[in-house]
């Protein structure tokens, strides 16, 4: 049995895991930064606590490939964020595939989509989890959508 986690990182991200016949999102665990009033952190801790029971039956880790931009606010903690979840993977012994949007969201037919569309196609693909794809009031949850997307897209790459 194949199984692999997708991972779209950051506090406003989510991962995922799925086999053959079974498939789970949740959003990315987190706690108070140290800075600010109202930052966020990924909870490292948590994670790896999340994570530890695919020790050893995981093939992959498929984790969104994050890059910074000049002068966009938020990238160091961003980067910050990301390495906490590599961090995570890594001290499991889980083998990490990075695959940036420019490589997985094309395979997906989601090339120059937004992310409402890649809402639409993880509700299509996986309507079991359409509930959780979506808040209490309606509005998108696109983090959970794109670790279920990227997921299925390293599960495809290992057939």
């Amino acid at each position: 049995m194949t199984l692999i986690i997708g991972i779209d990182p950051g506090v406003s991200g989510a991962w995922a895991a799925m086999t053959e016949d079974c498939s789970m999102v949740n959003d990315m665990p987190t706690l108070a930064a140290k800075r600010g009033k109202t930052a966020l952190d990924v909870d490292g801790q948590m994670l790896g606590d999340v994570l530890r029971k695919y020790r050893g039956y995981a093939s992959a880790a498929y984790v969104e490939q994050v890059q910074s931009r000049p002068r966009q606010a938020g990238q160091f903690a961003f980067g910050m964020n990301y390495g906490r979840v590599l961090g995570v993977l890594e001290a499991l012994g889980i083998p990490i595939v990075h695959v940036p949007a420019s490589k997985w969201k094309p395979a997906m037919g989601l090339r120059g989509q937004d992310k409402a569309t890649s809402v639409a196609l993880a509700a299509q693909l996986f309507p079991h989890l359409k509930d959780q794809l979506y808040g209490p009031r309606g509005a998108p949850l696109d983090g959970r959508a794109e670790a279920l997307l990227i997921a299925y897209y390293g599960s495809k790459q290992c057939n």
